[in-house]
């Protein structure tokens, strides 16, 4: 159990485990009591969530195999003035270049999903963006020349904004859609 990740809580079970074994075979004649097992399991498992904790970011973290490899899914495409984005277990950042944006659909699964609108040369008058986060975070980069209104509902989610639009803004893009544990992120840039 120490080979694909050394961890103190995992050196702890095996030392353990081992006495354990040992222990009625009458091989090792230390005797342990319950005063001492707890307090050592407990700084055990203190020490590995430290040593955890102060490993970098990126390096562990959670992932879904299928055949050794990961389960991830990301489609992005255009079709005429709107886009369609979509990422589970990944991460994807995508910048939509179209002349003209009218709408447009966002969706993630337990992953990142970076869609920056400074690639779209004009957008539409009823632009309508459809989003869907789930376990994850969706960041809506946009031009501080168009304002967004979000009417996103949430469950355990959040909606935040940061920087604002140019006062006089010459278009508003409709963000319709939902969070479920997850953030939407809208950035003017």
């Amino acid at each position: 159990g120490l080979w694909p990740k050394f961890s103190f809580l995992r050196l702890g079970c095996a030392v353990f485990g081992a006495y354990f074994m040992l222990d009625p075979l009458e091989l090792m004649p230390l005797s342990l009591n319950k005063g001492i097992l707890l307090p050592v399991l407990l700084l055990l498992l203190g020490l590995s969530l430290f040593a955890d904790a102060l490993k970098k970011k990126g390096k562990g973290g959670f992932s879904i195999t299928h055949g050794g490899k990961k389960a991830t899914r990301k489609i992005y495409h255009t079709e005429g003035e709107h886009f369609d984005c979509s990422v589970s277990f990944g991460e994807l950042d995508q910048m939509i270049v179209l002349p003209r944006l009218s709408g447009g659909n966002a969706e993630v699964s337990f992953g990142e999903l970076h869609i920056d609108l400074s690639g779209c040369a004009e957008i539409a008058a009823n632009c309508r963006i459809d989003v869907s986060c789930a376990f994850g975070e969706l960041t809506l980069r946009v031009p501080k020349d168009y304002v967004v209104e979000p009417a996103v509902s949430t469950s355990f989610g959040s909606i935040e904004t940061s920087g604002s639009p140019k006062t006089g803004a010459c278009g508003t893009i409709l963000l319709n859609g939902s969070v479920s544990f997850g953030e939407i992120s809208i950035k003017y840039i």
